[in-house]
This record gives structure tokens, C-alpha cells and sequence, in this order.
């Protein structure tokens, strides 16, 4: 296992139990067995790290969309079910992180800049058009609040469902350019 990951597993199970805004680093590197530099040689505060565990689950699975059959419904289904496994720590991050840090802002402005390059690489473009750009900002803006309505609804509904619909969702537009696959 990579030190990244056994420093995000600690966060991850101290989240179950204390609220974002009152994790330390001492209990991360405490809990996952590293030195305190090595944290810092990863991450340059706690709320990297917040965001790290979340971009790098955005990351390895947005690359694979268009590979081998993986379409963004695979994407949707395979982020949502790691969102509902770790519910508590997403529900913990977006109550407990403002302003900048807040954890929507910089979900949605990360998805939007590696939804924009994968789009722009696997379509052979320069720049994505000025309509795409909109309709894009619009559905990953919009998704990111239907994530957060799954994280803290009380009756969650099922990642298969969840994921049907996101994609249903998406503007016509987007569709062939995100290997739209359901």
C-alpha cells in the first residue's frame, strides 16, 4: 500500500468518529504510523488531504471511461458506491468545511477541469466550444448537488438507480462526448 493511502485510510476511519473541522494531523499520522514529515511531504494541511481522497477516487476513475467498455455510468456507479461506503466522512467534510475549502467548491471545480481535459483529449479538440463549456459547468455543478442529496438523504436510494439517473441527466450535448454508456 502506498504512503498516500495508508494516510488517507487513517483519516478515513478517524472521520468515523470526529467531525472534519477537528481532525488533526497528529491523530492521522498517529493512526496510520508515519512520521509527521512524511504527511507534510504529501500534504500540505489537513484539508489537502480532505481533498485528495477525493480527487484521486474522481481521478482513477474518470481515466478509465471509454476503456474496455467502461462507460460513465461505470464512472457514476463506481464513485457514488466509494461516496456511500466513506458516508460518513463525506457527510462530516461538506458540514464541517467553508468559504474556500468548502468541500462542493472544490469537488465541482476539480471534476469540471478533468472532465473538460478527458473531453478535449478523447475528442481531439483544442478547446472545448463556448456551449459545451456551459452545459458541462451546468451538469457537474448540478451532479455535485445531487451527490451531496444521496450523501445526507436518510434513504439513500440504491448506486445502480443513482447512477441510471445522473446519466439520464446529463444534457444531450455531453452525451457523445463522455462515451455516454448506461
Amino acid at each position: 500500500m502506498n504512503t498516500q493511502k495508508m494516510i488517507a485510510d487513517a483519516m478515513l476511519e478517524i472521520a468515523k468518529t470526529t467531525a472534519a473541522d477537528k481532525i488533526t494531523v497528529s491523530a492521522v499520522v498517529k493512526k496510520s504510523g508515519v512520521a509527521r514529515g512524511t504527511f507534510y511531504k504529501y500534504f500540505a494541511n489537513i484539508n489537502e488531504l480532505f481533498k485528495w481522497v477525493c480527487t484521486s477516487q474522481l481521478d482513477k476513475r474518470i481515466d478509465k471511461i471509454g476503456a474496455d467498455g467502461y462507460g460513465y455510468y461505470d464512472f457514476v456507479l463506481e464513485l457514488i458506491t466509494f461516496i456511500m461506503q466513506n458516508v460518513r466522512f463525506f457527510r462530516n467534510v461538506i458540514s464541517n468545511t467553508y468559504g474556500n475549502e468548502a468541500y462542493y467548491r472544490k469537488m465541482s471545480e476539480h471534476y469540471f477541469e478533468v472532465a473538460s481535459a478527458n473531453i478535449i483529449r478523447r475528442n481531439g479538440l483544442k478547446e472545448l466550444p463556448e456551449d459545451i463549456v456551459f452545459y458541462l459547468r451546468m451538469f457537474v455543478y448540478a451532479s455535485a448537488e445531487m451527490y451531496g442529496e444521496q450523501i445526507f438523504s436518510q434513504q439513500p436510494m440504491d448506486a445502480e438507480s443513482f447512477a441510471l439517473y445522473l446519466c439520464r441527466g446529463m444534457p444531450e450535448p455531453l452525451k457523445p462526448l463522455i462515451l455516454y454508456t448506461v
